[in-house]
């Protein structure tokens, strides 16, 4: 009796994980994108016809944004934003679906102003981060696969755009393909279901993770996104959109994960210029912190 109930777990866990994974392979491939921008970067395209030099774009910027974050968009759009813009850097907000009615009518009018939002057919929470970062690889692979550069990042980050520009001026001439960010190695699972990372032993047996970049922001080549987004639904869905991409797709695919110091996943509310100037990313403001520390470090 206890043989046939440790089969039937077992039974149990591996048809969850293939529904999972058939679930997961159905929902990327075809679903659809229920806001969409797909001419975004034919506009740089087609004006780039007689100008060889600039038939490709150098960055497009994609922020992994929460349906009800207006705000912060907004404070984004009137800082770094607004410098992406000046410097032709296509910025694009990707958020999942709301329930609510009142909420995605919100979302709507929003998007009929600004034109900027991408919105994939799932329910936008904390457990589809991976759909959502899986969605902005097939997004670009199929409307802006000649972005030479592509940023992920949240919306709660402040970026420094010069130093990102240069920091690509820098490594745009090496040969090996790479994901740039803030490297974490040796973590290991929590299995503790209260916890916000919480996976279980079933789904992730090992004791540690794959190195990983972490998720706030990284940088990628473009020309990748194709075989990272194709790779990843060979793959059960895995909750930690970082560890999954980053990690676990990386691995598989023998991408190398390049360590920078410049991409800061910690909060600096007292931050001043010159400690900016060495920074391309940094994590966790709100708003208006976000607005605040932007016109202090334009001084």
């Amino acid at each position: 009796m206890e043989e046939s109930t440790k089969y039937m777990r077992e039974h149990k866990m591996k048809s969850f994980v293939f529904r999972n994974r058939r679930m997961f392979v159905f929902l990327l491939i075809f679903a659809v994108f229920v806001t969409n921008k797909e001419d975004l970067c034919d506009c740089l395209k087609k004006c780039a016809k007689n100008n060889a030099k600039k038939a490709s774009l150098d960055l497009l910027v994609f922020v992994t944004s929460g349906t009800n974050h207006f705000d912060h968009r907004q404070a984004i759009r009137e800082t770094w934003g607004k410098e992406l813009f000046q410097k032709n850097i296509v910025c694009v907000f990707l958020l999942g679906k709301s329930t609510n009615n009142s909420l995605q009518n919100q979302i709507e009018k929003e998007d009929a102003t600004h034109k900027d939002i991408v919105q994939a057919n799932f329910v936008d929470n904390y457990k589809n981060l991976t759909l959502k970062t899986v969605s902005m690889m097939k997004w670009i692979s199929i409307y802006c696969s000649w972005a030479e550069f592509v940023l992920k990042t949240d919306d709660d980050m402040l970026i420094n755009v010069e130093a990102m520009m240069d920091f690509i001026s820098y490594i745009r001439n090496e040969s090996r393909i790479a994901i740039f960010g803030k490297l974490a190695r040796g973590f290991k699972p929590h299995h503790e279901k209260k916890s916000k990372w919480f996976v279980s032993k079933n789904m992730y047996p090992h004791r540690t993770y794959p190195d990983f970049v972490t998720g706030p922001s990284y940088l990628i080549q473009g020309n990748i996104t194709r075989t990272l987004y194709e790779t990843s639904l060979e793959e059960p869905y895995f909750p930690l959109e970082d560890v999954f991409m980053t990690g676990i797709i990386a691995s598989k695919l023998n991408i190398p994960l390049k360590h920078q110091r410049s991409f800061n996943t910690k909060r600096n509310r007292h931050m001043s210029s010159s400690s900016f100037r060495q920074l391309i990313t940094s994590h966790k403001y709100s708003p208006n912190e976000i607005r605040l520390l932007w016109s202090k470090l334009q001084v």
